[in-house]
């Protein structure tokens, strides 16, 4: 996808001479649930509108205008139609925006900094590892049944959290062996996660 493979070069762009990536990924596909959820609420409550419309046109127009409603009937049943097709037009649109924002945001890991691409890819921000304080890992039930997480990150210029982090404990332990080496021995290795 076009938006996809610009912000990973994006990220590209932005590693220096060396760098090497220790983990890369997309955040947690479960965080489209509540736009898939919305999408559909959307559509279903727009079909529900256009057949009641359809069903009951003179309820409808006793509500909307009293004063026309023989007129108002058959003005009802031609303009019905365009409720489901604004609705479910909505509803794609709410989880394509979901999906375009899920699927261009990234989270890599070197082995000097954490690197995050804003929605559309457009800004990758950093993180220096060497300003790292503490980092914890706290995970739902939900999480553990679907491998996410949040990272809750401690800098000398205040806490951080990472949401719905994929694979988590790999990033966790990657972070940690990356950031605090002296924690996990000097003999410490990255492993490689692509996207």
């Amino acid at each position: 996808m076009g938006m996809a493979n610009y912000a990973a070069r994006q990220v590209d762009n932005a590693l220096t001479d060396g760098e090497h990536v220790a983990y890369a990924s997309k955040r947690h596909p479960i965080s489209l649930v509540p736009s898939a959820i919305a999408s559909i609420v959307i559509g279903i409550a727009s079909l529900a509108g256009w057949f009641y419309a359809n069903a009951y046109p003179d309820k409808v127009c006793a509500v909307v205008n009293k004063a026309h409603e023989a007129t108002c009937a058959t003005g009802l049943t031609s303009v019905s139609y365009l409720l489901p097709i604004m609705g479910l037009g909505l509803g794609f649109m709410i989880i394509g925006v979901a999906y375009l924002n899920w699927s261009t945001r990234l989270l890599v890991l070197t082995e000097k900094r954490i690197l995050m691409t804003s929605m559309y890819g457009f800004r990758v921000n950093d993180l220096p590892l060497f300003s790292m304080r503490d980092a914890q890992l706290q995970q739902p039930m939900l999480g553990l049944l679907f491998e996410y997480a949040t990272i809750y990150i401690k800098t000398g210029d205040g806490p951080m959290r990472l949401n719905k982090v994929r694979n988590a404990k790999d990033f966790y332990r990657i972070l940690s062996s990356v950031a605090f080496p002296s924690m996990n021995g000097a003999g410490s290795t990255m492993a490689i996660r692509q996207p």
